[in-house]
């Protein structure tokens, strides 16, 4: 009889451990863990209301900036190959070397997809502001991405 073997972990890619958000003592967001490996899609799933967005907000750090009496707690720790960095404790401009590697998509298309854009122009609008490629390495990216 074979002994099954267990799948193998990837590579660690966002761990979130106990994440807490908090306005005015009361809990919004209660304890929320998991871990994202490289080559994952991770969806969040939920009535209206219930903090998808927040998590989202909380993991790319900008509820602070958003709302004046926000509490955070737990660890959003992001492993990149230079070591891990744990996200919750930065402060804004801490935060800006890895805010190309971290962005929302937001579950209403109007605020998220311009519709006077074409979908190459919305995939290669955060390569024009994220990267230094010039027209035709983004043209090629974009191309490569669709």
């Amino acid at each position: 009889m074979a002994v099954p073997v267990p799948p193998t972990r990837g590579e660690l890619l966002l761990e979130v451990r106990g994440l807490v958000k908090s306005f005015k003592k009361r809990r919004v967001v209660d304890g929320v863990s998991f871990d994202l490996e490289k080559g994952e899609t991770l969806g969040l799933v939920g009535e209206s209301g219930c903090g998808k967005s927040t998590v989202g907000r909380a993991i790319i750090n900008i509820l602070r900036s958003m709302s004046y009496g926000v509490e955070i707690s737990g660890k959003v720790v992001y492993h990149l190959p230079s070591g891990p960095v744990d996200l919750a404790g930065l402060s804004r401009s801490q935060m800006r070397p890895y805010r190309s590697d971290l962005q929302m998509i937001f579950q209403d298309p109007y605020s998220s997809l311009n519709p006077r854009m074409t979908v190459r122009q919305i995939v290669e609008e955060p390569l024009k502001i994220h990267t230094k490629d010039g027209p035709a390495q983004r043209r090629d990216r974009v191309a490569w991405l669709l």
